[in-house]
């Protein structure tokens, strides 16, 4: 993704930047949910299925709504 981004730079190519930089971001974030950390990353080992969609989709939306 690094060179990817390097190279939409090189090409004049906005799009390509920003769907790069995009990814980068996002994988920056992947590395700190604590989800990613372990096996049980949806809670299908624990009956808790489905947690890793609420932790990463609806937990921030209910958040930003009591905000």
């Amino acid at each position: 993704m690094y060179y990817q981004t390097g190279d939409g730079h090189e090409r004049n190519n906005p799009e390509g930047i920003l769907y790069y930089s995009a990814n980068i971001g996002h994988y920056v974030a992947d590395a700190h949910v604590p989800l990613h950390c372990t096996e049980n990353y949806n809670g299908q080992m624990t009956g808790q299925s489905g947690i890793h969609g609420f932790w990463e989709s609806r937990l921030p939306g209910i958040i930003r709504r009591r905000l």
